[in-house]
């Protein structure tokens, strides 16, 4: 058998940005999580993404109902619409996210959620975030990796 490598995942988002026909690359970590909130336990699907790389790929300021987008580095959250109306949040409250770790065990982090998105799929806004993919591999912990990396190709690109 030939020896398998794990390539870090700035290496191959490069690689692919680098490669002919390429239009963008946006690595992702995806996970579940729980959130709780004044006593109560939400659940939900988390994407990290890196805001900058993630904008060519697919324009997030569309979908943006209130506030902002979260920027990178910050502990900073997008909640769906539908799921801040559930938990009674807006623009500026806090939030506390627990997620089990790659090692199994469980870790959490407090962000702030600094914009509301209305998704154009029902089931993203009763129960979808985003937040910026450093805070994702800190929560994880997953420091080099992801889950999956989108390619988005220019037309006519095989």
């Amino acid at each position: 058998m030939g020896e398998e490598k794990i390539v870090a995942r700035e290496t191959l988002a490069s690689l692919l940005e680098d490669a002919p026909g390429v239009r963008a690359v946006s690595p992702r970590i995806g996970f579940g999580t729980a959130i709780y909130r004044d006593g109560r336990t939400y659940r939900a699907r988390a994407l990290g993404v890196d805001f900058r790389r993630e904008a060519a790929y697919q324009n997030l300021e569309k979908i943006l109902a209130a506030g902002r987008l979260p920027r990178d580095g910050e502990r900073e959250v997008l909640v769906a619409g539908g799921l801040a109306r559930e938990m009674g949040i807006s623009a500026g409250d806090k939030i506390t996210l627990l997620a089990q770790t790659r090692g199994r065990g469980s870790n959490a982090v407090t962000l702030t959620a600094v914009g509301l998105a209305e998704f154009p799929v029902a089931s993203f806004n009763s129960g979808f975030l985003m937040l910026p993919l450093d805070r994702a591999e800190g929560l994880l912990p997953m420091e080099g990796f992801a889950t999956e990396i989108l390619v988005k190709l220019e037309p006519g690109t095989d």
